[in-house]
């Protein structure tokens, strides 16, 4: 039974995840920066961070963007701010 769904449902959410990015493509670099933005000043604060620390930060702020969009998109049926949480929590 899992299997077949599985089947049937592969790449599901990639497919709508690729359909959100298209139809708000004019708007999508903002809503990362924005979203990268905030989740960098609320988990990294005003510390001061090493080159290596400020990439692994970058990239968690990434995740947390990602995972807000594809809340807003309707993908992961998750509230909004829980991947920016879930990523703070990884970091």
């Amino acid at each position: 039974m899992v299997k077949t769904a599985a089947v049937e449902y592969y790449g599901a959410a990639g497919r709508k995840w690729l359909e959100y990015l298209v139809a708000n493509r004019p708007n999508i670099a903002e809503q990362v920066k924005g979203y990268a933005k905030a989740w960098l000043e609320q988990y990294t604060g005003n510390r001061k961070l090493g080159a290596q620390q400020m990439r692994v930060a970058n990239n968690f702020a990434l995740v947390a963007a990602a995972g807000e969009l594809a809340t807003a998109a309707g993908i992961t049926g998750w509230k909004a701010g829980a991947a920016a949480k879930d990523a703070g929590v990884m970091s």
